[in-house]
């Protein structure tokens, strides 16, 4: 995860700060329409960005609907670089600042592998490898984060630079069920500083909630911004007229309108 092609990478993203302006506020626009439906569009907008503003170093593939259920990771966009025809696989979250999901236990490997040591706190530096060996191979995804704040009208497009994060590692805190919670949080720890988490665990649990969580404030230090801090946005009311006709035109008014994008 977050490896040196992908932060190369994001230093293109970072180069293009006022387009990443408009990437934010078109992206979140689409919360005017849905709850959902950002997340969504950030999946498309992300790919038309990358063959836009950096087509000469990367082609994107919108990947996420396409292989869907069928595919082996998360991916939701699939970056090419034109030069090394390296394929880099790009998971897109859109999160309110908070808990953010990171990776999926899709096959339910990491939480029985946890519990399987019944401890309340694991230190010793053997079993603690041998827990991020497990964690690693299952979180080998570059994740790129639309962290936003809807009161402020700021969103921070980030990683979560799990390659440092998982050297610092040095305890891992099992917190028992309290309340309306049926499962036991794994909480990684440096020292009593938080790094992540592993919820959700059990077999009977929401299979797409399971898995790696962190909490941006709680685990800031960790985080890189591919936007150079925090981008303010603005909801386009034009934008959403546009999309109002486009529910209701002939092929001709859509073919012209795209004719009328590409000039």
């Amino acid at each position: 995860m977050n490896n040196n092609n992908f932060k190369e990478l994001l230093n293109y993203f970072s180069q293009q700060q006022n387009h990443l302006t408009d990437l934010c506020s078109n992206v979140f626009t689409m919360r005017e329409i849905g709850n959902k439906t950002h997340g969504d569009m950030a999946e498309v907008a992300v790919t038309s960005f990358i063959n836009k503003f950096l087509s000469n170093e990367y082609t994107g593939i919108h990947v996420g609907k396409t292989l869907f259920r069928q595919k082996e990771k998360e991916e939701d966009v699939l970056a090419i670089n034109n030069q090394t025809e390296e394929n880099i696989p790009i998971s897109i979250k859109a999160y309110g600042e908070g808990y953010l999901q990171l990776s999926t236990d899709k096959e339910y490997t990491i939480f029985p592998m946890l519990e399987s040591y019944q401890k309340t706190i694991i230190d010793k530096n053997e079993e603690i490898n041998t827990i991020m060996d497990i964690i690693d191979s299952q979180l080998n995804l570059n994740v790129l984060l639309f962290i936003y704040n809807e009161k402020k009208y700021t969103c921070n497009i980030m990683i979560y630079d799990f390659n440092s994060v998982k050297l610092q590692v040095n305890k891992i805190e099992k917190i028992l069920p309290k309340g309306a919670r049926k499962y036991p949080i794994y909480k990684f720890m440096h020292d009593d500083n938080y790094l992540f988490e592993v919820r959700y665990g059990g077999k009977s649990a929401n299979a797409l909630q399971r898995g790696i969580w962190t909490h941006t404030k709680h685990a800031y230090p960790y985080f890189i911004s591919a936007s150079n801090g925090e981008i303010k946005y603005q909801i386009r009311k034009n934008l959403l007229d546009i999309i109002s006709y486009l529910m209701v035109a002939t092929d001709e008014q859509i073919d012209k309108i795209k004719g009328d994008c590409n000039d």
